[in-house]
């Protein structure tokens, strides 16, 4: 019997230039943070177009990101840090503050204070075309019962 000694192959490090690609990807993945926090803050100040070609920029970045993270590699050059999770945060911050914050906007008023509601046909909604009790039209903004 012939005894055979297997060494395991050991893969050289990454260079340095690698590691950098690599965290440039990281990079580029949370900079879709930046665009959505760009795209809140134009949603504040009432520029809805504006919101939409920031909510485009990071919309493009987070489709673009995967692929470029395997074109590079991260996952061997970087095992130690998890870009999908990176990937999952910014996705929630784009994807489930900035909406929110589009639909309350601007009501129907145009104040930012002193709210009424708006009053529109939604899928199961009652069809009483008066304001509910909590909300009397005669006092905007201000929650009291009769």
């Amino acid at each position: 019997m012939i005894a055979v000694e297997l060494t395991p192959h050991d893969d050289p490090p990454p260079s340095v230039l690698r590691r950098a690609a690599a965290w440039g990807v990281h990079a580029y993945t949370a900079s879709g943070a930046v665009w959505a926090f760009l795209a809140l803050v134009a949603s504040g100040a009432g520029r809805y177009p504006e919101v939409f070609w920031w909510l485009a920029l990071a919309f493009a970045v987070d489709c673009t990101d995967g692929a470029l993270a395997r074109a590079v590699g991260v996952k061997k050059v970087l095992p130690y840090y998890d870009g999908a999770r990176l990937d999952d945060i910014v996705d929630y911050l784009t994807y489930e503050n900035i909406a929110p914050n589009l639909s309350y906007g601007d009501y129907g008023d145009g104040q930012p204070f002193y709210r009424t509601l708006l009053y529109t046909v939604t899928p199961g909604g009652t069809n009483i075309a008066r304001p509910p009790r909590h909300c009397p039209s005669d006092s905007p903004g201000r929650f009291t019962q009769r």
